[in-house]
C-alpha cells in the first residue's frame, strides 16, 4: 500500500480554547461535535458556551476514536490510570465494553457476544 505525505499547515491565528465536555449528535451521514468549556457551578443551573463545533464523518470518528484510545493507552501505560469520575474501569475495559474489542500484546480481538 502507498503511503501518502501530508503537509498540515496551522494559521497562525488559530487561537486554543479549553474544552471540558462534548456533546455528540448524529445524522445518518455526519457526527456533531460541540466542544464546550463549561463553566465552575455557582450555586444552581451550570452554564456552558460552545468554543468550536466539528462535522465529521462516521468513518473519520471511527479514526479518531482509535487515535484516541490508542493515545489513552499509551498515556495509562507511561502515567497509571485515568480515572473519571467514580469510573473505577480501566481503558482496556472501557474498549471491551463499549466496542467488544479485547486488547492484548499481540493484537486486537473481537469478543464473542
Amino acid at each position: 500500500m502507498a503511503t501518502t505525505k501530508l503537509d498540515i499547515s496551522i494559521d497562525p491565528e488559530l487561537e486554543s480554547k479549553y474544552v471540558n465536555l462534548v456533546e455528540v449528535s448524529s445524522t445518518g451521514t455526519e457526527v456533531f461535535l460541540n466542544f464546550i468549556f463549561l463553566k465552575p457551578s455557582t450555586g444552581g443551573v451550570r452554564k456552558g458556551e460552545v468554543v468550536h463545533s466539528v462535522i465529521m464523518t462516521p468513518q473519520s470518528i471511527k479514526g479518531l476514536t482509535s487515535n484516541l484510545i490508542d493515545w489513552v493507552c499509551k498515556y495509562q501505560h507511561a502515567h497509571g490510570a485515568i480515572q473519571i469520575g467514580h469510573e473505577k474501569d480501566t481503558m482496556e475495559q472501557v474498549i471491551e465494553k463499549h466496542f467488544g474489542v479485547r486488547q492484548t500484546q499481540d493484537k486486537e480481538k473481537r469478543t464473542e457476544e
